[in-house]
């Protein structure tokens, strides 16, 4: 029994929240799996991964900040915390997930902190899953920000793997 996989990872520049939109990157994989009568079943797997998520979703609501290095994490005031994300300017100048903010400060003097606020982000995740029941009753979640989605069945309804991918990052 033979699995197969093949991944394309689409490199187009997809519009993320820092950008205008939620969905950034997409993960096309198609696989050719064993059925248990024998047979082959093809499979398509999209992988669906809002970057920046965090930082993106508080860029919808402060619209003023695009363009300035963002991330969101702690309590500079308290001087404590870390960066839970970090907008694609931030990262430009090395700040990462996970860093302690005041590396996050030395590194990027500029930088703007945002307290988290989970329950706009838990909001905007459900959006996002309420799009990808448009296209497939079979998704998986992963965290907050991914999922994979098993379009297979989708195929001939709304396309093949690639352009349902691009039809969901454009949205």
């Amino acid at each position: 029994m033979k699995y197969i996989s093949l991944e394309y990872h689409l490199k187009q520049s997809y519009i993320s929240p820092c950008d205008d939109s939620i969905l950034n990157s997409q993960t096309y994989k198609r696989t050719k799996e064993p059925t248990k009568k024998g047979g082959d079943m093809n499979r398509t797997i999209l992988h669906s991964d809002c970057n920046c998520f965090y930082a993106s979703v508080e860029l919808l609501h402060h619209p003023e900040l695009r363009g300035k290095p963002v991330a969101v994490g702690g309590n500079p005031e308290a001087r404590h915390g870390i960066v839970l994300t970090a907008d694609y300017t931030a990262k430009r100048y090395g700040v990462k997930t996970g860093m302690a903010l005041w590396q996050a400060k030395q590194i990027c003097p500029d930088i703007i902190f945002l307290p988290a606020r989970m329950d706009l982000y838990l909001r905007f995740s459900k959006m996002a899953q309420e799009i990808y029941s448009e296209y497939t009753d079979k998704v998986e979640p992963f965290g907050i920000d991914e999922s994979w989605l098993d379009v297979s069945e989708s195929a001939g309804i709304k396309g093949e793997g690639y352009s349902i991918a691009k039809e969901i990052s454009e949205r």
